[in-house]
């Protein structure tokens, strides 16, 4: 709102002044709210699960990615903590790692585990401290990514290289034994046909 004034010049200008400043702070304002939708929506639509911490693991923040995972929405999450949502094996080890990251104040990673449904997934979370107002690393965001099918297709991959190197094995034992034989046979054959010139002559 406009401040009209009438009188002195310097309450006019003063008036001027604050009117300028006021329509700046509006604009500002506008644009700070247009950036926080525009980056909410970027962590929205991020396909890894997005959430922010206090010091005593209450939810701050959570993505829509995580809201779907999990099933619970937003409202339900923010104040809340993982032993909520999650049973103990898996809120202690959440809680754990958290910990061990504000108190080193450094980004770490970590093979986590979620079950959803009847599948167990595996996340690689991606933790780090941010600072409070204050300057203080009181806050822990996490991004972590699902990467049960990656360890599928390794465990996988890992099985077929074991059988691989059984059947290399196995293949090079029985060419082994044919070379053998063959040379064996060879030699029979040598002393056969030795054997068979000396008595024809």
């Amino acid at each position: 709102a406009e401040i009209h004034v009438s009188g002195s010049t310097e309450v006019v200008s003063l008036s001027h002044s604050l009117n300028h400043m006021s329509r700046m702070m509006l604009e500002r304002q506008k644009a700070l709210e247009s950036r926080r939708k525009q980056l909410q929506e970027f962590i929205d639509n991020a396909p890894a699960l997005i959430y922010i911490k206090d010091s005593k693991g209450r939810y701050l923040m959570v993505n829509a990615r995580y809201e779907m995972v999990i099933e619970k929405s937003r409202k339900d999450m923010i104040g809340k903590q993982d032993e909520d949502f999650f049973p103990p094996d898996l809120s202690n080890q959440f809680r754990d790692n958290d910990a061990r990251v504000l108190a080193s104040g450094k980004a770490a990673e970590y093979e986590e585990h979620l079950k959803l449904g009847d599948d167990l997934h595996t996340y690689m979370s991606t933790k780090f401290p941010l600072m409070d107002e204050n300057g203080n690393n009181s806050l822990l965001c996490g991004i972590s990514i699902d990467i049960t099918e990656r360890k599928k297709v390794e465990s996988e991959l890992h099985n077929y290289r074991e059988n691989l190197e059984e059947l290399v094995q196995q293949r090079t034992f029985a060419l082994q034994v044919a070379k053998e034989q063959a040379e064996s046979a060879n030699r029979t054959k040598s002393e056969f046909l030795a054997s068979m010139s000396h008595e024809l002559r």
